[in-house]
């Protein structure tokens, strides 16, 4: 088990979940999650964020779930990995529903 795993909160689940996301005063842009939790999740992306970047996040697991995230990793070329810091306790219950619902915490 990596460092990195070891450090997580929340067990991640191989999920495709549609996302829009953007830093704070810039225009959206659209990907999916690679992974998803209750406390962060992984974009594939191209064009990566530098650790440290506060992104607005809205994911769309059947309703928007919005959060705000910073950066934690950074993957050249190949996508960030997201710690979810803001969320209001309906997303946060709605999020959790989805990743229980979905057979991910039987896992």
């Amino acid at each position: 088990m990596s460092d990195e795993q070891n450090r997580r909160k929340h067990p991640r689940f191989k999920t495709r979940v549609p996302v829009e996301f953007n830093p704070q005063g810039r225009r959206a842009l659209a990907s999916a999650t690679a992974d998803l939790s209750i406390g962060g999740c992984y974009l594939r992306i191209m064009f990566t964020f530098p650790i440290g970047t506060v992104l607005d996040v809205n994911l769309q697991i059947g309703r928007q779930v919005r959060t705000k995230a910073v950066v934690v990793t950074e993957d050249i070329k190949i996508g960030n990995g997201l710690k979810f810091i803001e969320m209001s306790p309906e997303d946060k219950k709605a999020l959790q529903n989805y990743l229980d619902s979905d057979g991910h915490a039987a896992r």
